[in-house]
């Protein structure tokens, strides 16, 4: 481009207009930069309390529902709410003595399957 045309090319252009949408566009990103500040400074504050929120109930959850049991055949120690021993020996209630009798089949036995102690 020769260096006349320059000056053409400039004088063309409409700079109210440019500094215009440079201003609004300058405000909109202000109001963006304020508002994920403030949205982040929520968040970091929260942090402390979220932890402190997820270590009481990592705490406690062993005591939800009563004492863990042991299963008679393995030995191993159960959740208080799990109803099947992890170790697949049988339902809660087939090891728990004088409770039922082991020969009936248990509304929570898998669907034809049986356990037997």
């Amino acid at each position: 481009m020769p260096l006349g045309d320059y000056g053409d090319y400039l004088t063309k252009l409409n700079i109210v207009q440019a500094l215009v949408l440079a201003a609004i566009g300058v405000v909109i990103a202000l109001a963006v930069y304020r508002f994920l500040q403030a949205a982040i400074d929520d968040i970091l504050q929260s942090l402390p309390q979220l932890g402190e929120r997820f270590t009481r109930a990592n705490r406690n959850r062993h005591a939800a529902n009563g004492p863990e049991w042991v299963c008679r055949d393995c030995r191993s120690i159960n959740a208080p709410q799990a109803t099947w021993c992890y170790h697949g020996c049988g339902s809660r209630y087939r090891q728990e003595d004088m409770r039922i009798d082991l020969g009936t089949p248990l509304e929570d036995d898998y669907i034809g399957r049986r356990f037997d102690a």
